[in-house]
């Protein structure tokens, strides 16, 4: 008996840890509906079938295409109900009113969306399983107050996907970066075209827009995110600056005198790369993908520092008007 009250009790503290209270209190309802058969209620099952009644309709599915095997069905955030229901939250809905009063939102200016990519082990920080290594995915609002955006529930969760699955993926984690940004900008319900209704105690219903503003991460994130080659490639900063390059290049390719070595901290030598430039340079290695030998295209990414991903952000044609690389900023 003292075994089966332990194991509720870790249930509860699990649920506690990922949700918030009056949540919790909808979901425990429910469990305390749960026909009391054979069947413990707080069984997994029965706990995921109180999960789905609470959070069901906040989640969608992405249908991943993989190198071996089946399509992987992978749930995701639904932005235009997710979005709301963090913002209306007893913890941000003051500051978000505050917003709105100094800020304002419309159409012609939306706010500001940052998302934040990172990969996490989950599970017992001294006994670390890399097996379970995910991506996280986050959003939060420029907009609200910036000391509290240093406290987790400012914060969105929007998806996470195990990194084997991800390494699996055709088109790798840019493809999967931007089939996740096609669910937040692309169609009827996207959050910049249509905006999200938020209705807050003191406000009434307003629809609200959201503009992608920046990508924030460690290196190797923003990497697979963007599907970008860092110090592996001659341009190591292929989305900032058009002429820092590696040491080993610039003793080859400087004729011109033009290139600064990546270890320059003079910005006034710098030449900042544009969104037509970048652009450019994708278009460019989309027309010779199949005209030139495979080794010549290799070079070609490696001199640009890009990877050619036609479904990935760069490289999807109908993201470009929402996940322009060089007018937002990554940190």
């Amino acid at each position: 008996m003292a075994q089966r009250h332990d194991k509720r009790r870790r249930v509860l503290l699990t649920l506690e840890s990922g949700i918030s209270y009056k949540a919790l209190r909808r979901v425990i309802k429910r469990l305390a509906s749960e026909p009391r058969g054979t069947e413990d209620v707080l069984a997994p099952a029965a706990v995921e079938r109180a999960l789905e009644g609470e959070y069901g309709c906040l989640r969608q599915v992405i249908s991943l295409d993989r190198s071996s095997g089946a399509p992987f069905e992978w749930e995701v955030g639904l932005a235009h109900r997710v979005l709301p229901r963090y913002l209306q939250s007893a913890a941000l809905a003051p500051y978000v009113l505050q917003a709105l009063g100094h800020f304002g939102n419309s159409h012609d200016r939306p706010w500001h969306l940052i998302l934040y990519c990172d990969e996490l082990v989950p599970g017992a920080a001294r006994k670390i399983n890399n097996s379970r290594k995910t991506q996280a995915y986050y959003l939060s609002v420029l907009e609200l107050p910036r000391a509290l955006l240093s406290h987790r529930e400012a914060w969105i969760p929007i998806g996470f996907l195990r990194s084997p699955i991800g390494r699996d993926v055709v088109g790798g984690w840019s493809t999967i970066a931007a089939k996740l940004m096609e669910t937040l900008f692309l169609g009827p319900l996207s959050i910049r075209d249509a905006g999200v209704v938020l209705d807050i105690p003191g406000c009434g219903p307003r629809v609200v827009f959201f503009d992608m503003h920046v990508t924030i991460g460690d290196s190797p994130a923003l990497q697979q995110l963007w599907g970008t080659m860092g110090c592996n490639g001659v341009v190591p900063c292929s989305l900032g600056c058009l002429n820092v390059v590696s040491s080993s290049a610039l003793a080859t390719l400087d004729a011109s005198r033009s290139l600064v070595d990546a270890s320059c901290a003079d910005r006034s030598k710098f030449i900042m790369a544009s969104n037509r430039q970048i652009w450019g340079e994708i278009d460019e290695l989309r027309a010779q993908r199949h005209v030139v030998t495979r080794t010549r295209f290799r070079q070609m990414e490696t001199a640009s520092g890009l990877h050619f991903v036609a479904t990935g952000l760069l490289g999807r044609l109908d993201l470009r008007h929402f996940m322009r690389p060089c007018r937002r900023k990554h940190m």
